[in-house]
């Protein structure tokens, strides 16, 4: 395909005969995250640094992302970027792609880019991949959906509750205003690259990818990129250990948000043992002080997160997972909710 031409003629999105579009090089990259500084508010503009940028689109081990950007004469007013993912189901390995970054100038919003940028994606993909995936948010979705995306489902989220009272008195007087976030303080074990660790994490990673769904498919290589290379937090592990053999470890994050410890469990690795999941969700409280703790309830995951024993409050909504299939036949389906085991990791959006 030619620079600067459309991938749905028929729909043309550049309202203007000056923007093309062209694939992303690495001396793009300073225009590239100056953009996404300007375009991108709330708070989040300041994670992205250099650093932060290549770790998230040049380090992945599942691949560098594919990534294009609009340019209106000699300035960068655009960017549009797809993480490469990879799952597992049944013997079968997908290749996936996840819808993340996208940015725009604020002078040149509503000039259809947005539309430009992802459905030339879509044209380069196909063939490629077998489907995209992402969580948008309310004021994307819509723009999703027109271009073939299909709403999956709403993911589940649980909350065990520590300090009821506390939690209630925080979440009656918050505004807006105060929810700033911060890391915190854990008296737990940093996620390394020890020998150690990384032989318990090879054991309990074979069992979690034994499934039919679709599973992120795993490496300690993922682990390490993922959990802890990402340059601005730091995750944490906890182990269950029965006669010297280890049986589960979780991966979490601290954060306060209104004012509030919150624990975030990314992943847990067990031999589907409830007890030992049990264990782990209340280890992991109380190691990290907090105030509560969420996990995710993956959809088709035995067994069932939200058992009685652990004391978990459905999360009222969840967060929309949408999906656009660009293969053939694919089974499982990932237009279908319980094809999915994500972890909260998965969704997380970094």
């Amino acid at each position: 395909m030619k620079e600067g031409t459309i991938p749905s003629p028929s729909e043309p999105a550049a309202h203007n005969s000056d923007l093309t579009i062209v694939p992303y090089e690495d001396d793009d990259e300073d225009s590239v995250i100056a953009l996404l500084r300007t375009s991108l508010k709330g708070g989040t503009e300041d994670k992205w640094t250099h650093d932060f940028f290549r770790w998230k689109h040049l380090k992945n081990p599942f691949g560098r992302s594919y990534m294009t950007i609009a340019r209106s004469g000699d300035h960068v007013v655009g960017f549009r970027a797809f993480l490469r993912w990879s799952f597992v189901a049944g013997g079968r390995r997908f290749r996936a792609v996840r819808a993340v970054d996208t940015a725009t100038h604020p002078d040149h919003q509503r000039r259809g880019i947005f539309r430009s940028l992802t459905l030339r994606a879509l044209s380069d993909l196909r063939g490629e991949i077998d489907f995209v995936f992402n969580t948008p948010n309310t004021n994307s979705a819509p723009g999703y959906l027109k271009m073939g995306w299909v709403e999956v489902g709403r993911l589940r989220f649980g909350v065990q509750t520590r300090h009821p009272m506390r939690v209630a008195h925080h979440f009656l007087k918050r505004n807006s205003s105060q929810n700033h976030e911060k890391e915190q303080p854990v008296d737990a074990r940093v996620l390394d690259e020890s020998h150690t660790q990384a032989e318990r994490l090879r054991n309990l990673m074979e069992v979690r990818s034994d499934t039919a769904c679709l599973t992120t498919e795993r490496s300690l290589a993922f682990i390490d990129w993922r959990y802890r290379q990402i340059p601005w937090t730091d995750y944490h592990t906890v182990s269950c250990e029965r006669n010297g053999v280890v049986e589960g470890m979780a991966i979490f994050r601290m954060r306060e948000r209104f004012g509030l410890r919150e624990t975030r469990i990314c992943e847990f690795f067990s031999e589907n043992d409830s007890d030992v999941t049990t264990w782990l969700l209340r280890e992991v409280g109380k190691v990290s002080k907090a105030d509560h703790v969420i996990v995710h309830h993956p959809s088709c995951k035995e067994p069932k997160m939200f058992h009685p024993r652990r004391k978990l409050i459905p999360v009222p909504k969840g967060i929309l997972l949408t999906a656009h299939p660009l293969g053939e036949d694919l089974v499982p389906d990932p237009s279908a909710l319980d094809s999915w085991n994500l972890s909260l990791g998965d969704i997380e959006l970094f």
